[in-house]
């Protein structure tokens, strides 16, 4: 069943995303993860969206992974995309 989706959180003003999930039903929607999401939500006027829908787990999971390289490439800019890509799997 193609019920999943990826989707990031952002901060609004600045359009830089902080956070990268799969999941289906309301899951984009909670709030409350890891210490860098809740400090970052509780600092900015945050938002999400969706990356793409309809997705099976497994395209999700390959989908996330990939968006999760992007992020972490603007977040660590001092890792090369070699070491980044080794850290995703």
């Amino acid at each position: 069943m193609n019920e999943f989706y990826v989707y990031e959180w952002f901060i609004v003003d600045t359009l830089k995303v902080f956070y990268v999930g799969k999941g289906k039903g309301r899951r984009r929607f909670v709030k409350s993860r890891n210490q860098h999401f809740n400090n970052t939500i509780k600092k900015y006027d945050c938002a999400v969206r969706l990356v793409k829908s309809s997705l099976t787990e497994q395209e999700a999971f390959e989908l996330e992974k990939e968006a999760l390289v992007v992020v972490a490439s603007t977040l660590f800019p001092h890792r090369d995309s070699q070491t980044l890509e080794k850290e995703k799997n």
